[in-house]
This record gives structure tokens, sequence and C-alpha cells, in this order.
């Protein structure tokens, strides 16, 4: 399985027919594979037909009691959720669609609570970085839906029994047996990435960002739609922001938004002016830890300096992936190959 940071997992299935017992091996292997992701808590849900299965690892980010621990189900019994990610103006939310109280302290309760009173078109309304899926018992269907920029993963493979989903696509691809493709090959060979719709496994494919893929459990088919379009979103926004007032207070009200949590918040800092802006809007707003991961020595001297103005917790490493043992791990560690990320590893 993947060495991987801490953060929220989500996996499960879709059963067509065929062994129910091969089924639910198949989703406790996908749970197993995703344990890292979630030291908090974890939670398997199984429907009554036993044609699905949710799992989900949690890291506790925003409400640290056991009320957001998921699988999660709506009061009136129709929906079930697992939830990766974090929701950012889920305050905004509760008081325009006058939410129950208990959802001002989490952003799990507000998406469920959201979703039960409005349905998955409700997602629209949302502003942050999330993969979800949600089993609709009345309506007899599975939907897997990502944000609008496809921040956070959800991968799912069709196979002749079902369908599986997997914020990894790595246990996917050997869940189903499939050889890379040679198209995801190639993006990664020119590109350093593979691109969006694409995955290294010819029969793994990614939820695209700001879509909605629905599983029907009575026709086993499935329907794409996309909820979001970046290219409309910048028609519209056009000549909104227009001049040096409103950037900076989107800047200050997006950084706030992103301390939103009811433990520490970080920031991977270099000398650079882009880490350099964040930090001083963060410090305002709480205490910050932040890494540093020495290239240059006088960049360290430039992030001591730097640090030593706010409230700041420094720490910094001096690792590299060719002198330790960090690089062979690294490489462990890829889901879907890149050149890029290496110092968030390390950071983390």
């Amino acid at each position: 399985f993947p060495v991987t940071i801490w953060v929220c997992g989500i996996s499960g299935g879709i059963r067509y027919g065929g062994d129910e017992g091969g089924f639910r091996s198949a989703c406790h292997y996908l749970h197993r594979s995703i344990a890292l992701r979630g030291p908090d808590s974890d939670g398997i849900f199984i429907s009554e037909c036993s044609r699905i299965i949710l799992t989900h690892r949690r890291l506790k980010i925003l409400d640290l009691t056991a009320k957001a621990d998921q699988p999660i189900h709506s009061a009136c019994g129709r929906y079930t959720l697992v939830y990766n990610g974090e929701i950012y103006n889920f305050r905004e939310l509760v008081r325009k669609f006058n939410l129950p109280d208990d959802c001002l302290s989490s952003d799990t309760l507000a998406l469920l609570e959201l979703i039960s009173r409005h349905g998955i078109d409700s997602v629209e309304h949302l502003h942050g970085m999330f993969a979800l899926v949600v089993y609709d018992k009345h309506n007899k269907n599975v939907s897997l839906i990502r944000d609008q920029l496809g921040i956070k993963p959800l991968y799912y493979a069709l196979t002749r029994n079902g369908v599986y989903f997997c914020s990894y696509a790595r246990p996917l691809g050997k869940l189903s047996k499939s050889q890379f493709s040679q198209e995801g090959l190639s993006q990664f060979y020119y590109l350093g990435f593979v691109a969006e719709h694409h995955t290294i496994y010819k029969d793994v494919k990614p939820c695209g960002a700001g879509e909605i893929h629905t599983f029907n459990l009575d026709s086993n088919q499935i329907s794409k739609r996309k909820y979001f379009s970046l290219l409309r979103f910048y028609s519209n926004a056009l000549g909104v922001v227009g001049n040096d007032y409103d950037i900076k207070d989107l800047f200050e009200r997006v950084i706030s938004a992103h301390c939103d949590a009811d433990v520490d918040v970080g920031l991977l800092l270099s000398a650079g002016i882009d880490s350099t802006l964040v930090l001083s809007s963060m410090w305002k707003k709480r205490r910050v830890r932040a890494m540093h991961l020495v290239g240059r020595e006088d960049e360290e001297s430039k992030v001591r300096r730097l640090c030593a103005l706010g409230d700041v917790d420094l720490n910094v490493r001096k690792s590299t992936f060719i002198d330790s043992e960090i690089g062979e791990n690294y490489l462990e560690s890829l889901d879907q190959p890149t050149v890029d990320g290496f110092n968030i590893y390390q950071a983390c």
C-alpha cells in the first residue's frame, strides 16, 4: 500500500451481482489500503441489501468529537455519506439554508444536512476541497462527487461484478488487475504528471473535477454530469474583482477560511514572496507552525528572521532525496506518478 501523509480517506464498492463474500473481501482490502490516511477513527457501512459498502478513515481537523465520525447517516434515513476534505464556507451555508446550530461546529454535519434537505445538486454551493460518496437509499443510487478544482482524489474501477472506488488509484489497479495505460504513461513522460481524466492504470478512472458520477442500482448504469465549469466561472467573474483592495480582501478571507481548524495549522515556508505573504496573513489570526526545507543557507537565514517577527513555531529540515532513505520512501509513497511533490512529502 502507498505510504502517505495523514489525511482522511474513503473507499468502498457497489455490487452488481456475483459472490457477496468476494465483494466484501475486496472492499475490506480497499479499507486497509487507506489505513494511514486516517489515524483518529474508521468506519464501515454495509447496506441492507449488501450491495453497497462505504468505508472511511478520519483525520480530525474540525469538530474533534465522535459526532462527525463516518460513515454518517442523515436523520431521515435516506442518505449515507463518506467524505474527505474541508468545506470552507460551511458556516455561511448553515446560516443561508437555516441548518441546525449543531452544524456550526462541523463541516461534515453541515454537508450531510445540506444534502439531506436540498439533494445532491446542493454541492454547487460548496467552497472547499472535497471528495465524497453519497448513497441515496430512496433513489437507489450512489454518487461520487469531487470538488470544483479536483484537489481531493477520487478514483473508481469498473469490473464484471460491480464498481469499486477509493482515494488511491493503486489499490484499484491491483484489484482490477489493470495494465498500465499507454496514454497515462505518455502524459507522465512528457508532462511529469498524469493529466486530468486519466490515471496510470488502464481500468482505473478518476471522478473529474467539478463532476458527479452517479451509479444506478436498478440499471447498473453510470451517468456523469458537471456541476461546475471553470471557464464559465471565470467568464462570470470578469470585472467583479477589479482593484487592489478587492484582491487583498479576497486574499485575507481565503487564508482565514483555510486556517479554520480545531488543531494546529502548518505552513511549508520558503524564502519566496508567495509563502511569505501567506504567513503574514496567517499569523494575524492564530499561532502558526512552519516548516522550512533547507535549500540555500541564505534562504534559511531569511526564514529565521521572518519567523522571529511573529508567533511562529519553526522547524527546519535538511534531509534530501539523495543522502537519505527518505528518497526511497517517497518513491514508494507515490500513488499517481509525478515529478513534483517531494517537498510536501518531506514536510509531512
